[in-house]
């Protein structure tokens, strides 16, 4: 399959992967942090994460676009901003997928019964303790699972990744945007070729997701 831009999918296999290697690495300290707030503050985070989930995709990336110019406060973290780079996109994606893995991790935080949490304070050690050995097994499936979204999610991604990296060979134009570029260039035959390739893909991805998902549960 000639027409198929084996490069930007790659571009996206990469990006996918490079988000949840990030959000799998920060996510558990954030709620760890959040475990110690109260309640009410824990449902607030919640919220606040799940932003991302009812606004455009070029709402949240306008405003990470921002934030990662070279005026932004993460983009004056490196020379030139992290607009219209790689990292840049793996930045604006992470906080785009928080919620995916962040929400879902909390609530199962949430499913411990109160003679389980009474437990844990009666084993008299630190709450870091406690969570890396009692908490963590219980909700560690979900995060597997959280994983999964993400990666499925970061592939189909279009919005975000289009206000923050446009479309730079190699560098930021992802698959989604390869189909874009092919239908607007009224190339539907080679458009149809790669959408084929990213329906196949995604319906493997889901089907693995959901494989997994039932062998955690079991």
């Amino acid at each position: 399959m000639q027409d198929v831009d084996w490069l930007a999918l790659a571009l996206s296999v990469r990006l996918g992967l490079a988000t949840c290697l990030l959000l799998s690495l920060f996510v558990p300290l954030l709620v760890f942090a959040a475990s110690l707030l109260p309640a009410l503050w824990q449902r607030i985070l919640s919220t606040s994460s799940l932003l991302s989930l009812s606004l455009p995709p070029t709402v949240l990336g306008f405003y990470a676009l921002l934030l990662l110019s070279p005026q932004g406060i993460l983009g004056q973290l490196v020379e030139g901003g992290l607009a219209f780079s790689f990292w840049g996109l793996v930045l604006a994606c992470s906080l785009f997928n928080l919620p995916f893995m962040f929400s879902p991790l909390l609530n199962a935080l949430h499913t411990l019964s109160q003679a389980q949490q009474e437990a844990l304070q009666l084993l008299g050690r630190s709450r870091f303790y406690n969570f890396r050995k009692v908490i963590w097994p219980h909700i560690r499936p979900v995060w597997v699972l959280g994983i999964c979204v993400c990666f499925a999610h970061c592939m189909g991604e279009f919005g975000v990744v289009m206000m923050v990296g446009g479309s730079i060979p190699n560098e930021t134009k992802v698959f989604s945007v390869a189909i874009y570029e092919l239908v607007e260039q009224l190339e539907y035959e080679k458009a149809h070729k790669n959408a084929a390739v990213m329906l196949l893909l995604a319906f493997v991805i889901a089907f693995l997701t959901s494989h997994l998902g039932s062998k955690l549960k079991a």
